[in-house]
């Protein structure tokens, strides 16, 4: 005997269409977030400290758990749903990922080249890195990162939903 219905599976599976809005709004704010954080630690002398990007992930945590909370208290049409949680999560992060590695591109090519060379020599890697290749590892740790909160903090909202 199935646990759900097919009607029931199929509105599970369905995507809500608020769903790309909150995407684009929470997505936004974070890559906003993040170049914030990267500017203001520019303003401190700090932007060649690679290490420091690691506080990008605390910034993550921050705006997609606003996001969850938002998306699950706002309206009941909304209640738990472990597929629309998971994509809200992983599609804002697709969504600042893909907008902060633009950003860094056209920082390091228009504003800052010499920084970018100044990163590029301290990189432990010895391979033949560029600009363009800063801009997709920033990408896929951007992707990466947002998919694993994702995948954590779902474990939280898929028993919480619209209590959170």
């Amino acid at each position: 005997m199935p646990l759900l219905t097919d009607q029931e599976m199929q509105n599970e599976l369905s995507i809500d269409p608020d769903l790309g809005k909150f995407v684009i709004r929470y997505g936004s704010m974070l890559a906003a977030g993040l170049a914030g954080w990267f500017l203001l630690a520019g303003l401190l002398g700090l932007q060649q400290i690679t290490e420091l990007r690691y506080l990008n992930l605390f910034i993550m945590i921050g705006v997609l758990w606003a996001a969850m909370k938002d998306w699950y208290g706002h309206s009941d049409s909304h209640k738990t749903n472990y597929f629309h949680g998971f994509l809200l999560g992983f599609g804002t992060s697709i969504v600042a990922a893909l907008l902060f590695s633009i950003f860094m591109y056209l920082f390091f090519t228009l504003f800052a080249p010499g920084l970018a060379q100044q990163i590029l020599a301290e990189i432990p890697l010895r391979y033949n890195l560029n600009v363009w290749m800063i801009s997709g590892i920033v990408l896929m740790e951007g992707v990466f990162s947002g998919f694993c909160v994702s995948f954590i903090m779902m474990q939280y909202f898929k028993n919480v939903g619209v209590n959170a």
